[in-house]
């Protein structure tokens, strides 16, 4: 983050309207003011801001803006103005972690199944600054489940499903960076299965996924559904206001999945994908 250009231009004319400081750069300058290099001064009906003593303002400002730049940018925002942040909350690069539960020692998905099974799971960095071409590519012909809740990944390897090669969570809270979906949509082999909560969010995340996939993703629904809306849904959820206008925005159509969980939604309200395993840990209680 470079200087504001109201303070490139308070060094080389000298004085600036008061008008053009805002309350948070003022802040910032409030040290100046206090040691008397700047000073304020009434001109007309308002006020300007004037430089009184200039090696010392100039020296003032090389402590609050560096300008020492970098192409990170968590680095460039302390070298810009001591502060990490500054440089904006989106990094360059981000992790998205993976599992396998392959036990196929001649399976292309071996090498993630042993790094699971040694340390849990595995990280895949995707280097959004380089682009996809610099991307890494999963084998070829991958069935892969999308997760979105953190619990769910970690316990992947109890998800009533059969056929996926790779358990994959972009860490995002909830919504999936668009690099993360452009890296799969880029993979034409590539098969999605999406485990998302049941809501609104969720749902519409599913659309993004089918945007860019079409038939290659569909929606995950274990068997006992509907049981699992009747139990452990909360209807008071759907009331919020983020959720009813992302409700508002869903349409039908996009895949008979999506509707049958609509139709589901609307009756009880969201269910979030834990509610799974209480199915898994009481399966009498749904025959």
């Amino acid at each position: 983050m470079s200087r504001p250009r109201v303070i490139q231009d308070l060094l080389e004319q000298g004085q600036v309207a008061a008008s053009r400081i805002s309350p948070g750069l003022t802040q910032t300058l409030l040290p100046a003011f206090q040691a008397g290099l700047l000073g304020r001064t009434r001109s007309g009906g308002g006020a300007t801001i004037q430089v009184q003593r200039l090696l010392e303002f100039e020296a003032f400002l090389g402590s609050v803006y560096p300008q020492i730049e970098s192409v990170l940018p968590r680095a460039a925002g302390i070298g810009a103005k001591r502060n990490s942040k500054t440089g904006g909350k989106v990094l360059d690069r981000f992790v998205l972690m993976a599992r396998s539960h392959h036990v196929d020692e001649a399976s292309p998905f071996a090498p993630y199944a042993n790094i699971t099974r040694q340390f849990g799971a595995l990280g895949i960095v995707l280097d959004t600054a380089a682009g996809p071409l610099a991307w890494p590519e999963l084998p070829i012909g991958s069935t892969v489940m999308t997760i979105e809740n953190q619990e769910s990944f970690l316990h992947s390897e109890i998800i009533p499903v059969q056929g996926v090669d790779l358990f994959l969570r972009c860490n995002t809270g909830g919504r999936l960076r668009s690099e993360f979906i452009e890296w799969l949509g880029g993979q034409p082999s590539i098969q999605v299965l999406h485990f998302g909560d049941y809501d609104p969010v969720g749902l519409e995340e599913f659309c993004r996924l089918k945007a860019v996939l079409d038939d290659r993703v569909r929606l995950f629904i274990p068997d006992g559904i509907e049981d699992l809306f009747r139990r452990f849904s909360a209807r008071h959820l759907l009331e919020a206001a983020g959720n009813r206008s992302v409700l508002a925005r869903l349409r039908r159509g996009v895949s008979p999945e999506m509707d049958r969980i609509l139709k589901l939604l609307m009756a009880y309200g969201p269910l979030e994908q834990e509610a799974i395993f209480l199915a898994l840990a009481t399966p009498s209680a749904w025959s």
